[in-house]
């Protein structure tokens, strides 16, 4: 009877006749080395892209500036809060590094966290009107229930299931606007790096 493998082992055997390409695996390293220092950067660091750059030989830069530019790139996205714009600053050090065109490049980037910080001002304001507008509903359900119950009562309208629903609308439709906004500067990000 013959032993049974297990799948590991069998996954083993199967990778053992494969062999990596070694430039493919030096390219993959220096990517990763490039988002790393957008990374550094983001992560408060003070180094100076350029610098680093040139300790390296020449072969190796387009791979590294290829990280940096698929850091950068990831950095384009809907922000949660006003922090998330403190990452654009980041984008921009970084691009000045890379980018054939950096006032383009830069102009981008600081159109992006134009709108980013609109973004955030528009949802808060959306959260603000609809507060206020349910604000007046609960406190028309708070009146008739006092009366009722002769005792008064406090809602927090953001815990009305219909304050939920309406929110989650308004927040999807708001998100989507922006969402193509946002790709659309990742379009021409691309471009520019």
């Amino acid at each position: 009877m013959s032993r049974i493998k297990s799948a590991l082992e069998l996954a083993l055997e199967r990778s053992s006749q494969v062999e990596a390409d070694p430039l493919r695996v030096i390219a993959y390293e220096l990517r990763k080395m490039g988002k790393r220092m957008v990374a550094r950067v983001r992560a408060g660091e003070k180094i100076d892209i350029n610098r680093a750059l040139k300790q390296h030989q020449e072969g190796e830069l387009p791979a590294i500036k290829e990280g940096i530019s698929e850091a950068l790139l990831q950095y384009i996205s809907l922000p949660a809060d006003h922090n998330d714009c403190n990452k654009y600053r980041a984008a921009i050090q970084c691009a000045q590094a890379i980018a054939p065109s950096f006032r383009k490049a830069e102009q981008v980037l600081q159109e992006l966290e134009r709108i980013a910080r609109q973004y955030l001002e528009q949802r808060n304001a959306i959260v603000t009107s609809l507060r206020g507008h349910f604000e007046k509903f609960a406190q028309e359900q708070m009146t008739q229930l006092s009366k009722t119950m002769g005792a008064g009562l406090q809602i927090d309208v953001s815990t009305l299931p219909e304050f939920q629903t309406e929110l989650r609308k308004a927040m999807a439709s708001h998100d989507n606007q922006y969402r193509a906004v946002f790709n659309q500067l990742q379009e021409l990000t691309k471009a520019a790096l």
